[in-house]
């Protein structure tokens, strides 16, 4: 076997101990492949264990952000002091890759900061633990001049359009058909509690001039809204 540079030589360690599905895969790819397959691989293993290494979301984001800056060319420090940056950028330059798909991963990565947080809590639990806000959501979407939920939700204030407001907005619009089908996605431009923006796509809802109230049933304050 030929050796790899030592970027590249260092993804294909990192998977073995971290992911011995892709190192195996890695080992049956052309050996004039097998670096640069390893260091796409070694990059997903790097965002997909963030979230097991940090405890809070915030310390989860900086991280992806580290990851963000670098491949939109605002590195950070020596980012080619990482093995695993300096053989992806290394990988993207040899095959003319796309960033922007890269950058997609991570944005897919985020929600997974916030699945411990949310995972066993309802609604109402949301809303003690600082979202989402659900007066303003309905709101929006029965008075905005608007003809769809995600034209609603952009046109309220970047303070009420956090991340955690699309775990509200899913709330309110569970039912609809349109919405539940996925007839329609969209991309929900959200913007973090530090002021960064963060885009998702999510299912949009129509919405008819006569704005039917939205809202689970079970939710206590849909009759307030009425």
């Amino acid at each position: 076997m030929t050796d790899l540079p030592a970027d590249k030589g260092a993804c294909l360690t990192m998977l073995r101990d971290m992911d011995r599905d892709r190192y195996l895969a890695c080992l049956l790819a052309p050996e004039d492949k097998r670096g640069d397959l390893a260091a796409l691989y070694a990059f997903n293993a790097e965002i997909a264990r963030i979230r097991d290494v940090v405890r809070e979301p915030l310390p989860g984001e900086v991280r992806m952000q580290w990851w963000r800056d670098l491949l939109e060319g605002n590195p950070h420090g020596d980012s080619v002091g990482h093995p695993v940056a300096a053989a992806l950028l290394n990988a993207i330059a040899t095959h003319n890759l796309p960033r922007q798909t890269l950058i997609d991963m991570i944005e897919a990565r985020i929600f997974d900061l916030y699945d411990d947080v949310f995972e066993d809590l309802d609604v109402e639990m949301l809303r003690m633990h600082g979202g989402p806000l659900l007066t303003e959501l309905r709101a929006a979407l029965r008075f905005a001049e608007a003809d769809s939920s995600v034209d609603a939700f952009h046109g309220l204030p970047p303070e009420q359009r956090r991340p955690v407001e699309l775990f509200g907005l899913a709330h309110l619009l569970t039912g609809r058909d349109d919405f539940e089908s996925a007839a329609h996605v969209a991309e929900h431009r959200t913007v973090r509690p530090d002021g960064t923006a963060i885009t998702f796509h999510m299912p949009t809802a129509a919405l008819d001039d006569e704005r039917t109230p939205v809202g689970d049933a079970h939710d206590e304050n849909a009759q307030e809204a009425r």
